[in-house]
Formats: C-alpha cells, sequence, structure tokens
C-alpha cells in the first residue's frame, strides 16, 4: 500500500514549499486546500479521507492551513485512524 503525505493549506504561504520537501520522502503527496475540503466542518474532513480510500496509508499529515480552530488533537487523530483502519 502506498505512503499518503497529506498537506492541508498546500496552495498558499508554506504549502507550496512543505508539498516539495515531502516529495523525496517517496510516496504520494495530497495537497489540499479549501476547494479540496471545509477542514473546520468534521464532516467534510470525513469525507474527504473516505476519498483517500483505496490509494494509500496516511503516513504524515501536515496543516499549515491560515486560521484557527479550536478542537482536541485527538478528533484529528481519530479521523487519520478510521481512514487507516486503526479505529
Amino acid at each position: 500500500m502506498a505512503e499518503l503525505s497529506v498537506v492541508c493549506g498546500a496552495t498558499g504561504g508554506l504549502g507550496p514549499a512543505v508539498v516539495e520537501a515531502l516529495k523525496p520522502l517517496g510516496g504520494e503527496v495530497v495537497p489540499v486546500d479549501r476547494d479540496d475540503a471545509d477542514l473546520t466542518d468534521p464532516g467534510a474532513v470525513e469525507d474527504f479521507f473516505a476519498r483517500l480510500d483505496g490509494r494509500g496509508e496516511v503516513r504524515r499529515l501536515v496543516n499549515v492551513t491560515g486560521g484557527f480552530l479550536s478542537a482536541p488533537t485527538a478528533q484529528t487523530h481519530n479521523t487519520v485512524r478510521r481512514h487507516n483502519g486503526d479505529g
């Protein structure tokens, strides 16, 4: 199964540089922008990860979005774990 690197906020600010920095690590780099998923909407995040099913396992998740929404880290972690079949 391919390793995926998911970069949230991939189109602005530091995002493009992070995408380029991850490419030499191998696997597939999946850039995410606001058109791909509204990261403030838990349902949209779940839908985004569901669309990744079959493409590989998320091994790296980088968030370089500009903005802030307070939420427990465990919520994000559980979404990735469900996608990978760990939870």
